[in-house]
């Protein structure tokens, strides 16, 4: 029989996670300690005593997703495991899973998306919701609108490249 992981996106974190794998297993301890030299704070002190406040804040709650994901995946068999995927920052365990970044590499990836989420949130202020029954108009009218988010955000990814130093930057976007 076949299996495969999937990993989750933020929104899945909480107060107190890895606490029992910490407690246990040394290679859980280890990846801790690794995360926090990695990132230049204590992220586990966060992940595991809060405040809730303080996690929730992307630049934090994306890299102890990660860490966490990555501490499981590092105490799991990987034997029948086919498939390997991921939902948004989820995507970053699956590619560490398949073997495509280290442990090292993805964290410094995920550390990178965070901040950049964080300060993008903080530069420009919004919200998120779910909507369910939406008319079909309705649906077509966000999509056009949804084009139109993505193409500016095609031109701030453009010139944020601008902003960083060369040897940093491997962006190709059409303008």
């Amino acid at each position: 029989m076949s299996k495969a992981f999937l990993f989750s996106g933020q929104g899945s974190q909480y107060v107190g996670m890895t606490n029992d794998l910490v407690q246990v297993y040394d290679v859980a301890r280890a990846m801790a300690g690794k995360a926090n030299e990695i990132l230049g704070y204590d992220l586990h002190a966060i992940m595991t005593g809060g405040p809730e406040d303080e996690l929730r804040k992307t630049k934090h709650t994306q890299p102890a997703l990660f860490l966490h994901e990555a501490m499981i995946l590092a105490l799991t068999s990987m034997n029948g495991v086919t498939a390997v995927a991921g939902h948004s920052l989820g995507e970053y365990s699956a590619l560490h899973a398949a073997g495509v970044l280290t442990f090292e590499d993805a964290l410094g990836l995920v550390q990178l998306r965070a901040q950049l989420m964080w300060d993008a949130g903080n530069n420009i202020p919004g919200t998120m919701a779910a909507v369910v029954g939406m008319d079909v108009q309705v649906q077509n009218d966000r999509m056009r609108f949804r084009r139109n988010i993505e193409r500016i955000g095609e031109v701030i990814a453009y010139e944020i490249s601008k902003q960083l130093p060369s040897e940093e930057v491997n962006i190709t976007t059409p303008l």
